[in-house]
């Protein structure tokens, strides 16, 4: 059985071992923001579960991925094309290597643990004190899950 915190941290490991991202979160988003995090910070990694959809013999996770960087608006010449294409290249490194570490995981069952490709990612800047720019997605997230009355506490 795969639970949140396995998932949790499978994600905090490869934030953790990806030598651009400077933290993970798993907070609300709009807590992303500058008075709350401090520069050193990003680019940064965030990653929550928004569903989990249980059938007879699967489980499935839905995540919220974002890849996101900081833009100072008073720096001369910012060009946001250029973190798109960061962020984007950080998050195709997440999405291939959340993939490849579900499937050989010693926890889970290899060919099993289904990511739901394609994925769609979308860009976004949004406006706090501060101007975040990235890519967020959503991930769909298939395990194992055979419904059986044995392995219920009752």
């Amino acid at each position: 059985m795969v639970t949140l915190s396995d998932i949790d941290t499978i994600l905090r490991n490869l934030a953790a071992n990806h030598s651009q991202i400077r933290a993970f979160y798993t907070v609300a988003l709009d807590e992303l923001d500058i008075d709350k995090i401090t520069i050193d910070m990003y680019p940064l990694f965030y990653a929550q579960c928004t569903r989990i959809s249980t059938s007879e013999n699967a489980e499935t996770f839905t995540y919220e991925f974002v890849v996101a960087d900081l833009v100072i608006e008073e720096q001369q010449g910012v060009d946001l094309i250029q973190v798109y294409s960061e962020t984007h290249l950080i998050m195709r490194d997440i999405i291939a290597q959340f993939n490849l570490a579900a499937s050989t995981s010693g926890q889970f069952v290899p060919g099993k643990w289904v990511v739901g490709f394609p994925l769609n990612l979308n860009p976004f800047t949004a406006r706090f004190n501060n101007l975040l720019t990235g890519w967020g997605c959503e991930v769909d997230i298939s395990v194992p899950n055979p419904i059986n009355l044995c392995d219920a506490l009752y």
